[in-house]
């Protein structure tokens, strides 16, 4: 292996290691801060906002602004706020291994969603494409739940049984309640949401409280699809008690979306609120929920505002000793007296250096000069560049050749990811 080689591939590993390290750094204070910000929206949906569907809705959305708040300044700044926070950079910065299994929870989680959406892709491969009022649907000969699949290209999937056991006008308000879940982009909540889980995976709890959204965003489409159907809201409960009557749930392994809760409990929370249901005002609603957004850009702001920039160039120049202890260190301006650093070389006063190193005739001096680099945030930076001396040129100044590596295409891709 050439030389050239052997160092461009050293740089591609030293990038992928650095720019893992940045990542899981970040990740793992957004786990930290999950725990507190999942809690603060279990505990609100089931006491203030209890009866509020759409609210409940929409405070999900609370977490997903958790993945960018990695790099928030408070958490270094603060010693009783960002002690976890500092102790999780400690490890991963000591412990490589953290790094690898955290990445490696990663991969597992997303492989788990990825073996599921095939399993319900293989339900849709299966089943028969069917015409109704214009709309393509898909006719499914296995015992399952109604449901809606695809982000880009939704398709709303029925058994069979519902087909032929149910009459046109409620086989027609199960296809308005999928279809709502389309129109309120449900699916792509879903998505983000298994993002989430796979992001900040050693957080189980984000994982079990999957129902509890789903249940959330239920809710929300019950009380839409009863408002567009005008139909009663007794009337909708028992076309769910109905078309569960019909369909058997013992082999429903898919996700459901009209009427396969996991469990008894779950069906009755939901017909309570069927039961309980007020029709809305679409106008007031839909302010609502544009002040929620408004809320939700102003946050993303604020942790944005609050947090250190993508990265942050180093001004200063070190001069280190032997043993790599700095022995000063100011900008190019303050040591100027000192040094003077140009494209190709540095030139140095050996006047100026023999006042900074009082052993510098001793046969193992040595002066070590780095300068330049970036930091992502405290404990996790790189790049620049450095130069040493082992002996003064006669003469009142010493010229140093180096190669500057600012420009390295490998420096540009840690800058800018993560």
């Amino acid at each position: 292996m050439s030389e050239q080689l052997y160092l461009t591939l050293k740089s591609i590993a030293g990038t992928f290691d650095f720019c893992m390290a940045c990542m899981v750094i970040e990740l793992g204070m957004c786990v930290i801060v999950s725990f507190f910000a999942l809690e603060a929206v279990l505990i609100i949906r089931r006491t203030i906002l209890k009866d509020k569907v759409f609210a409940k809705g929409m405070l999900w959305s609370v977490l997903a602004l958790v993945p960018f708040v990695g790099k928030l300044k408070l958490f270094y700044s603060n010693i009783y706020v960002g002690r976890p926070f500092v102790m999780w950079l400690a490890l991963c910065n000591k412990i490589r291994a953290v790094r690898y299994v955290y990445v490696l929870g990663m991969l597992i989680s997303a492989l788990w969603i990825v073996h599921g959406n095939r399993a319900v892709g293989r339900v849709v491969s299966a089943a028969r494409a069917w015409k109704h009022r214009g709309d393509t649907l898909y006719i499914s000969e296995l015992t399952i739940s109604p449901f809606v699949t695809g982000v880009i290209s939704p398709k709303i999937v029925l058994p069979e049984i519902l087909i032929e056991k149910l009459d046109v006008n409620e086989l027609d308000t199960i296809i308005l309640h999928e279809k709502t879940h389309i129109r309120l982009k449900h699916l792509w909540i879903y998505s983000i949401w298994n993002v989430l889980c796979c992001l900040l995976w050693p957080n189980v709890c984000l994982l079990l409280s999957t129902a509890r959204l789903k249940e959330d965003m239920e809710d929300i489409c019950d009380k839409v699809t009863i408002q567009r159907r005008g139909i009663e809201a007794l009337e909708y409960g028992r076309l769910i008690i109905k078309s569960a009557s019909l369909i058997s749930t013992e082999i429903n392994a898919l996700p459901a979306a009209f009427n396969g809760e996991e469990s008894f409990q779950a069906a009755k929370r939901r017909i309570l609120r069927i039961r309980d249901y007020v029709p809305y005002k679409i106008r007031k609603t839909v302010m609502w929920g544009t002040v929620c957004v408004c809320l939700f850009v102003a946050a993303f702001t604020l942790v944005k505002v609050g947090s250190y920039p993508q990265y942050t160039e180093l001004q200063e120049i070190s001069l280190l000793d032997k043993n790599f202890n700095v022995v000063k260190r100011g900008t190019e301006e303050e040591l100027s007296e000192v040094l003077a650093i140009n494209d190709k070389e540095i030139i140095v006063s050996n006047d100026a250096i023999m006042e900074i190193y009082p052993d510098i005739n001793c046969d193992d001096w040595f002066c070590y000069i780095s300068w330049g680099g970036f930091i992502k945030f405290p404990g996790a930076g790189g790049g620049g560049n450095a130069a040493w001396i082992e002996e003064l040129s006669e003469g009142d100044v010493t010229s140093i050749s180096y190669t500057d590596t600012g420009e390295d295409i490998f420096v540009k891709i840690a800058k800018w990811l993560f």
